[in-house]
């Protein structure tokens, strides 16, 4: 029961991921076909459930509609394809892995709680899997990403550059040692702290535009300290061994639930973070 479950749920995410492909590819024809878009800059937008959406001139647009406004151009967005198909595969990887695992786990769950040795592997396997799943995706999700970001980078880069000569700057997230943080570029060139800092500070404009973003990513490392504690807390209870007695035992369940809610919000303010600044970053590109 286990397998046929496994293999009819494998052979739906297969469907869905070729229908929503040539989906994709015919509303590109459509759009190529029936609409022409003025030339504008395409700002990178990240939603809630790890999806992308982008702002051109303010107003939200597909993927679609941005490979064709794109395609207006000399630079093609075989790049941007490129990205979108890995992102999305990544996407797909990610949450197929949780599903491998619910559904190995039922079977041994069923087997009178793990008793057949049979189910048991199965889970087992399952389990590896889910998890190779899960790293695999992150990986491609990762990867498509970087590749989307290259590519409107490079698209506003070629459309700013036929008027204007100030610095372009663009952002890019990384994962450092306490959480999320952001670095900060002039075209290719990295810029230190420092340097982006005095970028700032001679731009009232940008500086004011940013200010909303230092206030989402000040909230995003309030609830990464709360995680990191969380998690510090919840390993120590777990691991040493004067901790391991029924009363500490009782708060194990709500350091994982502190742990777990913190780097989510967490998670959300350094999204809103990335999106405004972004827009900020964006709106100084595009200034005269």
């Amino acid at each position: 029961m286990g397998n046929g479950l496994f293999q009819r749920i494998c052979l739906f995410l297969a469907a869905f991921f070729i229908i929503n492909h040539d989906v994709e590819g015919q509303q590109t024809s459509y759009f190529s076909d029936t609409k022409s878009l003025d030339l504008s800059s395409i700002v990178l937008q990240e939603n809630n459930w790890g999806g992308l959406f982008y702002l051109v001139d303010g107003e939200r647009m597909s993927a679609n509609e941005v490979r064709v406004l794109m395609n207006q151009t000399d630079l093609k967005d075989g790049q941007l394809a490129k990205g979108l198909n890995t992102f999305q595969g990544g996407r797909i990887l990610s949450y197929t892995a949780p599903v491998v695992i619910f559904v190995s786990s039922i079977g041994m769950l069923s087997s009178a709680l793990g008793a057949n040795q049979t189910a048991f592997r199965n889970y087992f396997i399952g389990s590896i899997a889910g998890i190779g799943l899960a790293i695999g995706g992150n990986i491609m999700r990762n990867n498509g990403f970087q590749r989307i970001e290259e590519a409107t980078d490079m698209y506003n880069f070629n459309l700013r550059s036929t008027y204007a000569t100030q610095p372009f700057l663009s952002m890019r997230g990384q994962q450092g040692f306490l959480g999320p943080k952001m670095r900060y570029f002039d075209g290719k060139i990295p810029l230190s702290d420092a340097q982006f800092a005095s970028i700032r500070n001679s731009n009232p404009t940008l500086d004011l535009d940013l200010k909303l973003s230092d206030k989402y990513f000040k909230r995003a490392r309030t609830f990464d300290t709360i995680s990191n504690i969380g998690t510090l807390a919840f390993i120590s209870f777990v691991v040493v061994p004067q901790f391991q007695s029924s009363a500490q035992n009782s708060l194990l369940l709500p350091l994982f639930l502190v742990d777990v809610t913190s780097f989510r919000i967490a998670n959300n303010f350094h999204r809103k973070a990335r999106n405004t600044t972004r827009v900020a970053l964006n709106s100084f590109n595009f200034t005269d």
